[in-house]
């Protein structure tokens, strides 16, 4: 049972955290993730089928591949707020405010009621996961089931029909975000070891209970499997991955063939300079990279999507925590959670690693473990310290000044700075287009710009019977083919602009990128609010 104190402890977290959230949470446009899997949350509400008319599919081509789970949670949202920012982000602020109560459960498990609070406010602070909760990101969920498999297991030493629940969770978890297919396999072993022997764990749930949590769990392996083995998933991890990257690749045969040619060694060379040796090196310097201080304190992944402030994962101040939490499991002899946290660390990052370094999605199971560390310094680890209080006063001061900074960066310079990492033209165009179209007999929208065959279809909310049809058999218009056409409006990439446009008769709007105005002998900019590009008009009336 909880304690009144703690209930309204809690419930001040969850109020604070949910806020920081929701502020200004549609000022950022979707961007091509989030369009497509709200298109297609949208398309399986209305039609039982995704935008490219597949029947209830367990992966989304449209996604390369994309796992089912969050498209489909999304859909009881899609229905509520319909296909915009709260459409699609709804499900991701709901597992940020999960992951505030989970972590609370698997700290007061693992350590005290106390660092279990304090690893819930610290997380509803966490840039990393704030940043994760403002967007449609599939790994935020995924990384909310993950700890809440984490968290039922943890349980079931005291109620052991939560074992299937946490079996349950972990399955979902692969068949939202697939990075979690490596990961879950090497971590749930030390999740095992943490709770006891092999007789201990027949003797707490029974040969039935783990039989059946063993057949749940290969299900639901297999099956995701059977999605990374997809022919759009191959492609995309063709791509991505160390072992496979062709650009990679080819930059190692290079080096190869060159270290070989000058290596004074002779025919023994090739065992010292070779694909598989540039690779683990590559692999290591993946790997510690996701360690870095530039990674976790300093600037994030460089991706202003996963990380809008442009600063780092964790705040500064925890540096200096997760440390004095670490000593303090070290001094007090807490094996089992020092072997549980120190293995979550070390196995969180690979994933990443293999596809390519410091990625915030890719890597988000690490931020847990870090934050359990950070909260046991604050609770456990700074009582060891001497001038206790100076210590507090001075991580206070300097956490609220970053903390300022990043809202600041978050709320006011990200919207203006990043607009173009959010397909805020595809927006303003789509807008445009609803305004302009019953003026013209044709608007013609150049798929120059980014995602505008996903944005228009979400913004103007289009018939998904529709989509489909055009997904499925794009038409053909004076020798120009692949085009998309809604009512008016015309998708598509348009060679010869100018004069197809002349070709055509009526009242025509041409919108594209503002790279195709030397297309045009007259034309109209306007320019993008980030000030990195702009769209171009041109009218034939």
């Amino acid at each position: 049972m909880f304690k009144k104190k703690t209930v309204i402890w809690l419930l001040l977290i969850l109020v604070f955290g949910l806020s920081l959230r929701v502020y200004k949470l549609s000022e950022l446009p979707l961007y091509g993730d989030e369009l497509t899997m709200v298109y297609d949350s949208y398309s399986l509400l209305k039609t039982g089928k995704d935008q490219l008319g597949n029947a209830w599919p367990i992966n989304f081509s449209m996604g390369e591949g994309r796992p089912a789970g969050y498209v489909y949670t999304s859909i009881p949202l899609v229905a509520l707020f319909g296909t915009g920012a709260w459409g699609v982000r709804a499900l991701s602020v709901l597992s940020g405010l999960g992951i505030m109560v989970v972590v609370y459960l698997v700290g007061k498990q693992l350590f005290s009621e106390k660092v279990g609070l304090m690893a819930s406010f610290i997380i509803s602070v966490s840039p990393w996961e704030m940043s994760l909760s403002r967007g449609g990101f599939e790994a935020h969920f995924a990384l909310f089931l993950s700890l809440l498999g984490v968290c039922l297991f943890l349980s079931s030493r005291r109620q052991p029909s939560n074992l299937i629940w946490a079996v349950v969770a972990w399955g979902l978890t692969v068949h939202t975000y697939p990075t979690y297919r490596i990961i879950l396999p090497m971590f749930l072993p030390v999740v095992l070891y943490f709770v006891g022997s092999s007789q201990k764990l027949v003797k707490l749930y029974g040969k039935k209970r783990l039989l059946l949590a063993l057949f749940i769990f290969l299900f639901f392996t297999t099956t995701s499997f059977q999605q990374t083995f997809s022919s759009s998933s191959i492609d995309r991890v063709k791509r991505i991955g160390v072992f496979s990257d062709r650009e990679l690749t080819e930059k190692l045969v290079q080096k190869i063939n060159y270290e070989r040619s000058i290596d004074s060694l002779g025919k023994v060379t090739v065992f010292f300079h070779n694909k598989p040796v540039e690779r683990f090196k590559v692999l290591i310097s993946n790997y510690f990279q996701i360690f870095s201080p530039q990674f976790l304190f300093l600037t994030g992944d460089g991706n202003p999507r996963h990380n809008m402030s442009e600063m780092g994962e964790f705040y500064w101040v925890e540096a200096f925590l997760m440390v004095v939490g670490l000593v303090f499991l070290v001094v007090k002899r807490e094996r089992k959670k020092l072997i549980l946290l120190s293995v979550w660390i070390l196995v969180a990052p690979l994933a990443s690693a293999i596809t390519g370094g410091p990625h915030a999605l890719r890597s988000a199971f690490l931020l847990p473990p870090l934050i359990l560390l950070s909260a046991t310094g604050v609770v456990e680890g700074l009582s060891l310290l001497p001038k206790r209080r100076l210590i507090i006063l001075g991580l206070m001061t300097l956490w609220f000044f970053q903390f300022t900074l990043y809202l600041e960066r978050v709320y006011f310079l990200a919207p203006q700075k990043h607009g173009r990492f959010w397909s805020e033209m595809a927006k303003t165009v789509s807008l445009v287009t609803m305004e302009q179209k019953e003026k013209y007999d044709l608007i013609l929208l150049s798929d120059k710009i980014d995602n505008i065959e996903y944005a228009y279809q979400v913004y103007a909310r289009l018939d998904p019977v529709g989509v489909i049809s055009q997904n499925q058999k794009p038409i053909e218009m004076r020798g120009v083919k692949e085009l998309k056409q809604f009512g008016n409006v015309l998708i598509g990439q348009f060679p010869d602009t100018e004069i197809f446009i002349k070709s055509l008769s009526g009242n025509i709007l041409y919108i594209g990128d503002i790279a195709e105005k030397n297309r045009f002998s007259q034309f109209q900019i306007l320019e993008a609010g980030d000030k990195t590009g702009g769209i171009v008009f041109y009218q034939k009336n």
